[in-house]
């Protein structure tokens, strides 16, 4: 098993590293594609925190506090040994 798991994982990483060595020149010679790419790096982040912002003011009704709602105390179980 550890076999599979270790040929899985270069076979993966290693074709990953390949296509990334690649586009390195691609990027590289073409510096308008590279702010373009940043660009859209950056829009895709302030979306994201817009769309987070969204749920916790509106979906979640208003609590800023990381998404905490208080809840009723847990009550004693009595299905466990301990």
């Amino acid at each position: 098993m550890g076999v599979v798991t270790v040929s899985m994982k270069l076979a993966v990483y290693g074709s990953l590293a390949a296509a990334a060595g690649q586009s390195l020149g691609f990027l590289t010679a073409r510096p308008w594609l590279t702010g373009l790419i940043g660009r859209a790096a950056g829009a895709l982040f302030i979306a994201v925190a817009l769309l987070t912002l969204w749920e916790s003011l509106i979906v979640g009704g208003g609590n800023l506090c990381c998404g905490l709602t208080a809840s009723p105390p847990m009550q004693k179980s009595t299905t466990w040994l301990f």
